[in-house]
């Protein structure tokens, strides 16, 4: 599978089908681990693999008594999932790597800008969530709060050294429209391109006060960045240009796009500018995509939908 494929693919699935999954599915999940960066080459990712019914059990148990647990009318979690991995490092490595003569500056360990280690693991742990998707199968994360962390170590006998970050899971999905309902990703609007992603500087010459703009008007300068608009063109001074010249570029996609960018919808607030796709759903996987169809149990009608419905209102 490409990794454009691939990517759109992934999501959180918090419930799983009850057929375990070979453990040569397993092994090359998580032997694509050894392919992760790390600073210097420290190799501090560690993984702890649990597939045994008595070890998931186990730990689904402590979850449960520190206070994790699924919610009544929700599908159950970690009790379904096959595989449980517990993403870990040991920040050790690193400091044993950079007290190496090739590492050291002016004969010290260097002074650290950002823990590493921690970095790593989360490279570790993305890997692991794309290489189940490629194996057609799901994966879900969660954290591990400090008291079922020590209870987690003491049960499975992890060293003192080594620190959890999380705990994914891997299965062949089923259905979780529980979760899906209330996970974060349905309730939060998806951050403009413009919010994330920056070129050459931080801010543009004349907009560093505009980013944080939470009003109406910066909410417009936010919607034109995003449909692509130089806003060098117009006159940002004044209201009604603003405000003339946003109905303009949203006219091809109808006014659904401007609620899309001020509030939160119930899948992504991110929306797509190219008017060839209002007959498509909006970004996120096809209703043909076996693996994770239930991604679309609540998804948004298509854009043309949306505007067709608009337009009634506006015109009444």
């Amino acid at each position: 599978m490409q990794f454009r494929e691939l990517l759109p693919r992934r999501r959180m699935v918090r419930h799983y089908r009850s057929e375990p999954v070979p453990r040569e599915v397993v092994e090359r999940i998580v032997g694509t681990v050894r392919r992760a960066p790390s600073a210097g080459y420290s190799q501090g990712q560690r993984l702890l693999v649990i597939t045994e019914e008595d070890g998931r059990a186990e730990i689904a148990r402590i979850m449960g008594e520190t206070g994790w647990t699924a919610p009544d009318g929700r599908e159950l979690w970690l009790e379904s999932a096959p595989v449980h991995i517990l993403v870990c490092t040991r920040e050790a490595d690193y400091h044993d790597r950079y007290r190496l003569p090739d590492k050291l500056v002016e004969g010290e360990e260097i002074d650290w800008p950002v823990p590493f280690w921690f970095v790593d693991a989360g490279a570790a742990l993305m890997l692991l969530l794309l290489a189940a998707v490629d194996e057609g199968l799901a994966a879900g994360v969660s954290g591990v709060e400090c008291e079922a962390a020590k209870k987690v170590r003491s049960t499975f006998g992890i060293p003192d050294d080594v620190t959890i970050i999380a705990l994914v899971t891997n299965g062949y999905p089923a259905p979780d429209p529980g979760w899906s309902a209330v996970t974060s990703r349905r309730t939060q609007p998806r951050r403009p391109p413009a919010d994330i992603v920056r070129w050459e500087r931080w801010y543009g010459a004349d907009e560093s006060d505009l980013t944080v703009d939470s009003s109406a008007h910066g909410k417009t300068l936010q919607t034109l960045r995003v449909l692509g608009v130089d806003l060098d063109a117009i006159d940002t001074g004044a209201a009604g240009t603003l405000a003339a010249e946003r109905d303009q570029a949203l006219d091809p996609l109808g006014l659904a796009l401007e609620d899309c960018l001020d509030g939160p919808v119930p899948v992504v607030a991110h929306p797509t500018c190219d008017a060839g796709a209002l007959g498509a759903p909006l970004h996120g996987v096809a209703k043909e995509d076996a693996v994770h169809e239930s991604v679309d149990d609540h998804s948004p009608p298509h854009h043309a939908a949306m505007i067709a419905a608009r337009a009634g209102s506006r015109a009444s």
